[in-house]
C-alpha cells in the first residue's frame, strides 16, 4: 500500500509560502461574541478575507456514503492505518479524530487531505491500549480526542518531521494521556479505552453541547477559552467544515472543562484575540513545513507561547489548530495543570547528605545523584556498607537515596520486594499473569492459591490471548495480605513470549505499563507502593536479550513514569524501588545518572 512520506532533510518552511499564507490567513481573521457553558466559553472566529474554496468531503461523510473505508493493514499495526477511496472527492481527516473498531480504536496524528483512488496509509497512536483483537473489520468516526492530548500528540509529531521522519507520536506519552483522563473523569475502562471517559461523561458533555448551541452563521473557527485562558482553536477554510465537526468539537472541549471557573466573558475574549496573534507571529518567524502524508503541506508551530499545525493546500489553509501552551494536559479539580516537569528537592541518605536540587526533571537528577552516587555509588555508600557487592539478600531493606516530587516522596531501596512496607505492590508481569522464576515466581508462591485462583479468573475474563503489553491490571494480594499490610498487586505488563521465546520489550512498553499501574494504584486509593526495574539485566551470550535498549534507557523509562506520576499524584505519597542485588543496584544508580545528563 503507497505511502507519501516526508523527505529526510528537506525543510519546505524556508522557502516561507505555505507558513506565510498561513500567517496571513490568521492575521486576517477576527473573534466574534462569547457564549458560555460554566468554566467553558467558545469564541466564533471569522475570516476577514475570503478564500478560494476546495472541494473535498470528510471521512464520517464518505464513510456513511460507503465512498470509503478504513482497515487494519498487514493483519495490525499499531501505527498505521489503511483507507481505501475512490472518490469523486478527496476526503479531510482532522487532527484527533478518532477511528473505532479494528484491533484497537486509534487516533489521527496530524490533518490529511486523502487524494482520490488511491489505496493509501494513515498515522494513528493507539488510544485503547488493553485490545487486540478485532471487534469489527474496519473502522468508523468517532470522537475527537480532548485538548491536551492533541497537543501533546502534535508536539510529538512535529518532533517527528524535524528528524525526518513520518508523522509519529510518542504512544508511551499517548497512553499515558490516556489513563490520565480516564482517572480524571472517574471512569473505568478494562481496556484503557479513551471512549468510556465520554461515556461516563456523556450526560454532562451533551448538555455542554446543548448550551452551547450551533456555529455563529459565518463563523470558520472556535477559540476553546477554559477559566480565561485559551487552550485550543481550531480554524477552517470555510463555514461548512466548522459546522459539520462543531459538535464533536464542543464535546471534546467540555470532556476537560470540568474544573473550569466561570470567566468574565470579556477576558476569553481577549485571551481568544491573544492566542490568534500568537498564532500568527510564529507562523511567520518559527513555523516550519514538510510535505503532508497527503496532499499539501504541513505547517508545524512550536513557540513559547503557542503550539499547532496547519494544513495548507492549493493556497488555501485547510486546517489550523492552536494551542496555548496551558494546554498540556488534563485539569486536575481547582483547575491546576498536571504537568511532566516535576520539580523537588531530594533528601540524601547515602554519605555526605544533599542540598535542595534546582527545579526541574535534570535537577532532580542531580540532586539524587550528589547523594546517592556521591563517592563510589551505591557500593561505595550504603548499599555497599550492607555485604559484598553481589549480596543478594541483604538482611534488611535500607534506602539508597530518596527525592520528593509534588506531594510524593520515591525511594530507592536494597532490598527485597517482599520484605517491602506498602499498601500494594507493582511487579513486571506477562500477559496471563502467571509466573514460574524469578521474582514473580516468588510472588506467586508467597502469596498462595487464592491469589492463583483470583488470577486464573481474571485471565479467563480477558481476550483469549490475555492482557496488552503496556497494560496493567490489579488483583488481589492472596496470602501477602499477611504481610505489612499488602492489600493488592498491580501487575504491569511487559514481558511477552512467541513460539517459546521471550520477545524484547521496549522503553515505551515498559513506561505505558507501570505508568498505567501507578494511575491504577491511585484509582484504588493506594498512599504507597513498591516496584522493581525490569529489563536492565544483562543476559548470557547466546540468549535473548530482555530489552530492545540499554540498561540506562530502560531504567530511564521506569524512572519517568515514576516521576512523571508523582507530578500529578493525589493518593499515592510513596513510591519505592526494590533492588535485592547490590551489583545490580549500583549498575541502575549509575545508569540513572547518565540518563539524567539528556534530561
Amino acid at each position: 500500500m503507497p505511502k507519501k512520506t516526508p523527505a529526510t532533510g528537506t525543510v519546505y518552511g524556508t522557502s516561507g509560502s505555505a507558513r506565510n499564507l498561513l500567517a496571513q490567513r490568521l492575521a486576517s481573521l477576527h473573534v466574534g461574541t462569547a457564549v458560555s457553558w460554566h468554566g467553558l466559553t467558545l469564541i466564533p472566529v471569522f475570516p476577514g478575507q475570503a478564500s478560494d474554496p476546495v472541494d473535498y468531503e470528510t471521512l464520517a461523510n464518505a464513510l456513511s456514503g460507503g465512498r470509503a473505508r478504513v482497515t487494519e493493514v498487514r493483519g495490525g499495526s499499531v501505527p498505521e492505518l489503511g483507507v481505501k477511496q475512490a472518490g469523486p472527492l478527496p476526503v479531510l481527516l482532522l487532527d484527533g479524530d478518532q477511528l473505532v473498531g479494528g484491533r484497537q480504536n486509534r487516533v489521527l496524528n496530524t490533518t490529511i487531505l486523502v487524494p482520490v483512488g488511491i489505496d493509501f496509509v494513515l498515522p494513528v497512536s493507539c488510544v485503547e491500549q488493553g485490545r487486540w483483537h478485532a471487534t469489527r473489520a474496519d473502522f468508523g468516526s468517532g470522537e475527537i480526542v480532548p485538548p491536551s492530548l492533541r497537543n501533546l500528540k502534535g508536539r510529538s509529531v512535529s518532533d517527528s518531521y524535524r528528524q525526518g521522519l513520518q508523522a509519529r507520536a510518542s504512544q508511551g506519552e499517548v497512553w499515558a494521556s490516556v489513563a490520565e483522563t480516564l482517572h480524571l473523569s472517574a471512569s473505568y475502562s478494562p481496556t484503557s479505552d479513551l471512549y468510556e471517559a465520554y461515556r461516563s461523561m456523556d450526560a454532562r458533555i451533551e448538555e455542554a453541547r446543548e448550551r452551547l448551541g450551533a456555529p455563529v452563521a459565518g463563523a470558520i473557527g472556535v477559540v476553546a477559552v477554559f477559566g480565561g485562558e485559551a487552550r485550543a482553536a481550531d480554524l477552517f477554510d470555510k463555514p461548512e467544515t466548522l459546522a459539520e465537526f462543531w459538535p464533536r468539537l464542543v464535546r471534546s472541549y467540555a470532556l476537560e472543562a470540568e474544573a473550569a471557573v466561570p470567566t468574565d466573558p470579556a477576558i476569553s475574549v481577549a485571551a481568544a484575540h491573544s492566542l490568534l496573534v500568537a498564532g500568527e507571529r510564529a507562523a511567520r518567524t518559527t513555523a516550519t513545513a514538510f510535505p503532508s502524508h497527503g496532499l499539501g503541506e504541513d505547517v508545524r508551530i512550536t513557540a513559547p507561547e503557542v503550539t499547532g499545525a496547519a494544513l495548507v493546500h492549493a493556497g488555501v489553509a485547510i486546517h489550523a489548530v492552536l494551542f496555548g501552551t496551558g494546554a498540556t494536559a488534563p485539569r486536575l479539580p481547582g483547575g491546576s495543570a498536571t504537568t511532566n516537569v516535576p520539580s523537588g528537592t531530594a533528601t540524601g541518605t547515602g554519605t555526605g547528605g544533599a542540598s535542595p536540587g534546582p527545579t526541574g526533571t535534570s535537577g532532580l537528577f542531580q540532586s539524587v545523584f550528589g547523594t546517592a552516587a556521591a563517592g563510589g555509588g551505591a557500593r561505595g555508600g550504603q548499599a555497599g556498607r550492607q555485604g559484598s557487592p553481589g549480596t543478594t539478600t541483604p538482611p534488611s531493606p535500607r534506602v539508597v537515596f530518596e527525592t520528593t516530587v509534588g506531594a510524593t516522596l520515591l525511594s530507592l531501596v536494597h532490598g527485597d520486594l517482599l520484605r517491602a512496607e506498602c499498601a500494594a505492590l507493582i511487579v513486571g508481569a506477562n500477559k496471563r499473569l502467571s509466573g514460574s522464576s524469578g521474582l514473580p515466581g516468588a510472588i506467586e508462591r508467597a502469596a498462595g492459591r487464592a491469589f492463583i485462583a483470583e488470577r486464573d479468573r481474571r485471565i479467563l475474563a480477558s481476550s483469549p490471548t490475555g492482557f496488552y503489553r503496556g497494560s496493567a491490571v490489579v488483583t488481589g494480594a492472596g496470602d501477602l495480605r499477611d504481610g505489612p499490610a499488602r492489600r493488592a498487586v498491580v501487575h504491569a505488563i511487559v514481558t511477552k513470549f512467541e513460539h517459546g521465546s521471550r520477545v524484547p520489550t521496549t522503553p515505551d512498553i515498559v513506561y505505558a505499563a507501570f505508568r498505567q499501574a501507578l494511575e491504577l494504584a491511585e484509582s484504588y486509593g493506594f498512599e504507597s507502593v513498591a516496584t522493581h526495574p525490569v529489563a536492565t539485566r544483562v543476559t548470557p551470550p547466546g540468549t535473548t536479550p530482555l530489552a530492545t535498549a540499554t540498561a540506562t534507557v530502560m531504567a530511564r523509562a521506569l524512572w519517568d513514569a515514576i516521576v512523571d506520576h508523582a507530578a500529578v499524584s493525589r493518593h499515592v505519597r510513596h513510591v519505592q524501588v526494590y533492588e535485592r542485588d547490590a551489583v545490580r543496584l549500583d549498575d541502575l544508580v549509575h545508569a540513572l545518572r547518565e540518563a539524567s545528563a539528556d534530561a
